[in-house]
């Protein structure tokens, strides 16, 4: 059997041509596996590991044969190589250095299209089940480059769907973790960056389409480029939503994800009119939220999981802050009217003027303010926000007025709530508690609740 492939190496195996290395590969591999060859001791240093040294000889061969023809056959040549290595591509220390090879084949080969990455993803799927750190590396990579293709083409959705591709095959390891996923990989760490630049810019579009006494929608310029940022953010949570289970589930449990999917809500409800729905959609963003641990088993006490945070970066918060007035005061009618129709309840007015007291504190201590606005995904949106404009925290709003409205809101949340209790004005109605869809048992609990409870 030795002979056998000492023969075949020397009549062409070891000359670097693809096809007689492939079959002395071949060769070796069967021999090895029908017991006429020993298998290589890993405790002897002195002897080679000839079926891994013929196997990865064969490999390269296979990658020069088909880079010769000026590289429009690379793509063969990358697909061949690996389906020859993946078969080595095994949890077990003998095979590092095929699992290597194949990483680092991966790794440096830039796929021509969507099919030909998602053949080699397919390929490379099962060494990530198994935990090659290796391979779910070299995947993130081949992800990311069919990402960057579709960003460059101006294609969100696609841009989206890959990323998450990536963060899959990053997730798809027994022991991964959100937090693994979220900062070792390159995908994962450009979705968190993309969902979050385009909240940030849709919110900001929004408030200033719909600042206040500037109209509803604003100009045509400013209507025309809401329009597109909804647009590009529709296709992220699109291709969020339409993903496969275990990707979808990855995506929502991303706070920026959530925060673009409450950011789309809000424009449309605000386009379709829906003031109470766009005004939760609001609260939800500057309320706070228990960190959720990226750390499966992090179960210790004054851990992350027992944080609360709000789901929006201080960087939106003047830009949200802004929104909500404008809703106020269309609610309320131009005088700020109590009277009117609320928008918010009693906890988003809450977490409105929690918000709004975080902000004045930042701006009465200068050497705070840069700390308190960093964002966590887009440290831009902190520097164009409203905290450059000056003394006010809403660029172009006295405080005194955003003041006053949130406490009128805060009249007509609390006159909202106490009618559904059946304590309020029968000029309400009885069936304003079905309008709202509150528990009459809980909602006097809840109210005081939020209001005891921290409010930074």
């Amino acid at each position: 059997a030795g002979r056998a492939v000492e023969t075949l190496y020397r009549s062409g195996g070891g000359s670097g041509a693809a096809l007689p290395a492939t079959i002395t590969s071949l060769l070796c591999d069967l021999l090895t596996d029908v017991g006429r060859i020993p298998p290589h001791d890993p405790s002897s240093s002195e002897k080679p590991d000839l079926r891994t040294e013929f196997l990865l000889g064969a490999s390269s061969s296979i990658l020069s044969s088909f880079a010769q023809s000026g590289g429009k056959d690379s793509d063969v040549g990358v697909r061949l190589a690996s389906r020859l290595l993946l078969p080595r591509c095994t949890p077990s220390p003998a095979d590092e250095r095929v699992a290597a090879t194949l990483a680092e084949v991966l790794s440096r080969h830039r796929p021509k299209s969507d099919a030909e990455a998602r053949d080699l993803l397919e390929l490379a799927s099962e060494p990530c089940r198994k935990g090659s750190r290796l391979i779910a590396d070299a995947c993130d990579s081949l992800a990311f480059c069919r990402a960057q293709h579709h960003e460059r083409g101006g294609r969100p959705g696609g841009t989206a769907h890959w990323l998450l591709r990536g963060m899959e095959c990053r997730a798809s390891a027994p022991d991964s973790t959100l937090g693994g996923v979220l900062t070792l990989s390159s995908c994962g760490r450009k979705f968190v960056a993309l969902s979050g630049r385009s909240a940030a810019a849709l919110v900001r579009s929004l408030a200033a389409a719909y600042r206040p006494g500037g109209g509803a929608g604003g100009g045509d310029a400013t209507a025309a480029e809401l329009k597109r940022l909804l647009d590009l953010s529709c296709e992220i949570v699109k291709a969020a939503s339409d993903e496969s289970e275990s990707a979808a589930v990855l995506a929502g449990r991303v706070g920026e994800v959530r925060l673009l999917r409450l950011a789309v809500g809000v424009a449309e409800d605000r386009a379709r009119g829906n003031l109470r729905d766009a005004a939760a959609g609001i609260a939800r963003c500057l309320e706070e939220h228990r960190v959720e641990d990226t750390e499966e088993d992090n179960n210790d006490e004054g851990g992350a999981g027992d944080a609360a945070t709000p789901l929006a970066p201080p960087g939106m918060h003047a830009d949200l802050l802004s929104l909500a007035h404008g809703l106020l005061v269309e609610a309320g009618g131009e005088g700020g009217d109590c009277a009117g129709q609320a928008a918010f309840d009693v906890g988003g007015i809450h977490a409105l003027m929690a918000r709004f007291t975080q902000l004045e504190m930042a701006l009465s201590s200068p050497a705070s303010l840069s700390k308190a606005l960093m964002p966590r995904a887009d440290e831009d949106a902190a520097k164009e926000g409203a905290m450059s404009a000056g003394t006010n925290v809403v660029e172009g709003l006295d405080d005194e007025v955003l003041r006053e409205a949130l406490c009128q809101g805060l009249v007509g949340a609390f006159v909202a709530e106490n009618a559904q209790l059946g304590e309020g004005d029968a000029e309400t109605g009885p069936g304003a508690a079905e309008t709202w869809g509150f528990d009459h048992a809980m909602a006097l609990d809840r109210t005081v609740d939020l209001m005891l409870g921290p409010s930074m």
